[in-house]
C-alpha cells in the first residue's frame, strides 16, 4: 500500500511515511456481533408472534417465523458483504504533512487531517 498511486491526492512535495490497514479481527467482530444480536432479537420476536396467541385466541401461521428468520439471514449476509468491501478499501496513511484515511464501501473516499491541526493525541491500548 506504499504505492503513491493509491493516494492520488498527495501534494508534489508530500511523502508517505507509513501506511497500515485497520485490525481485521476487530472490524469483523464488531460488525458481526451487532448483526447477530439484531438477528437473535428478530428471531425472538418472530417466535413470540408464532407461539403467543392474539387477543382472539388464534395464533398466526408458522410462516411468519420464516419471514423473521429470512430478514435476520439477509441482515447477516449483507453485513458480511459490506464488511468485506469496507475492509478491502480502508487504509490509513501518515505523510510528512497529514494523516489520510482512504475508505468507502462502493466508491473510494478520502479524509485528511493536517498534522499542524493536531493539538494533542491520546492512545489507549
Amino acid at each position: 500500500m506504499d504505492n503513491r498511486n493509491d493516494f492520488l491526492i498527495l501534494d508534489d512535495d508530500e511523502k508517505i511515511v507509513y501506511t497500515y490497514k485497520p485490525n481485521k479481527t476487530r472490524i469483523w467482530f464488531s460488525n458481526l456481533l451487532w448483526s447477530i444480536v439484531f438477528a437473535l432479537i428478530n428471531i425472538g420476536i418472530g417466535l413470540m408472534f408464532v407461539f403467543i396467541p392474539g387477543e382472539d385466541g388464534t395464533k398466526p401461521p408458522f410462516e411468519v417465523f420464516y419471514i423473521f428468520l429470512a430478514i435476520s439471514l439477509v441482515v447477516v449476509v449483507l453485513t458480511i458483504i459490506f464488511t468485506s468491501m469496507y475492509y478491502k478499501k480502508r487504509v490509513y496513511a501518515v505523510t510528512n504533512k497529514r494523516v489520510i484515511i482512504r475508505g468507502g464501501v462502493i466508491g473510494v473516499d478520502y479524509k485528511s487531517l493536517d498534522l499542524k491541526m493536531i493539538g494533542a493525541l491520546n492512545v489507549y491500548v
